[in-house]
C-alpha cells in the first residue's frame, strides 16, 4: 500500500460492483484509482484481461484478471492513479455477495 497504508482501513472498505450492463462503480474515490465508475469489457480468451475504462475518460483503462482465483479474489493491474498520487501495482479484491 505504500504511502497510503496509514488510511489502510478505510481503504479495505473499498467496494467495486460489476452491474450486468457493463458498467461499474465503487462505493468510494481513493487517490490510487483515476475514477470510481465507468464501463468494464470482459477478456474473451483463456489469457485475455478483463478491462475497466473510467467515465471521466475512457481513454485510460486498467486490465483486471479473472474472477475468481481459488480464494476468491480478483485484482486490478497497475491503475492509472488520480494526477498528483502514487499507483499501486496490484490491488486485489475479495468477492462478497
Amino acid at each position: 500500500m505504500g504511502n497510503y497504508l496509514v488510511d489502510s482501513d478505510l481503504y479495505a472498505k473499498l467496494i467495486i460492483t460489476f452491474d450486468i450492463d457493463s458498467t461499474f462503480e465503487m462505493n468510494m474515490q481513493v487517490p490510487f484509482i483515476f475514477d470510481s465508475s465507468g464501463k468494464w469489457e470482459a477478456g474473451y480468451g483463456l489469457e485475455e484481461w478483463n478491462w475497466l475504462y473510467y467515465k471521466s475518460n475512457n481513454e485510460i483503462k486498467t486490465q483486471f484478471d479473472k474472477c475468481c482465483l481459488q480464494d476468491s479474489t480478483f485484482y486490478l493491474n497497475s491503475t492509472t492513479p488520480k494526477k498528483g498520487f502514487e499507483s499501486i501495482k496490484k490491488i486485489y479484491f475479495k468477492k462478497i455477495n
